[in-house]
């Protein structure tokens, strides 16, 4: 029972933050060197939201791990948003800094960066916001099945 539940609320964790960040990472294309249109960049927002709901889903990990609790998200609920939030500033900050640095990619000027440092807003908000997001929407959707 323990490993059907595991995997239910990883699949709807996974499935939750890779709609969300595809959204977004199509959303906040055009602040990016190089974009031309959406369909050009459709697919390389597609990768890069799986990415981004691989590091949501390891967070989910990381921490029912830690805590022994697989649906850890259903209870302390403000401190588990707090603690997501966390996880995804810190990651988001992380790989900005080293794509930016390696020059895996670039920003136009419209795009608002963060105060003192070259990272930008909306690619930093992102995983910020749409984890916890995530979680409460995964919280959900358990909830009404």
């Amino acid at each position: 029972m323990q490993n059907k539940l595991l995997l239910k609320t990883l699949f709807e964790v996974f499935g939750i933050g890779f709609g969300l960040n595809l959204v977004w990472e199509n959303l906040q294309a055009p602040l990016y060197a190089g974009f031309t249109n959406f369909s050009h960049h459709f697919w390389m927002c597609f990768v890069a939201s799986i990415g981004d709901a691989f590091a949501i889903a390891t967070f989910y990990f990381i921490i029912a791990a830690l805590r022994k609790d697989i649906l850890w998200f259903k209870k302390n609920k403000m401190a588990n948003f707090a603690l997501t939030a966390g996880f995804g500033a810190v990651t988001a900050f992380g790989i900005e800094y080293f794509a930016l640095a390696s020059g895996k990619w670039y920003y136009l000027s419209s795009m608002p960066l963060l105060p003192f440092t070259s990272i930008g807003l909306m690619p930093f908000l992102q995983l910020l916001v749409l984890t916890p997001v995530t979680f409460y929407l995964t919280n959900l959707i358990l909830e009404s099945k």
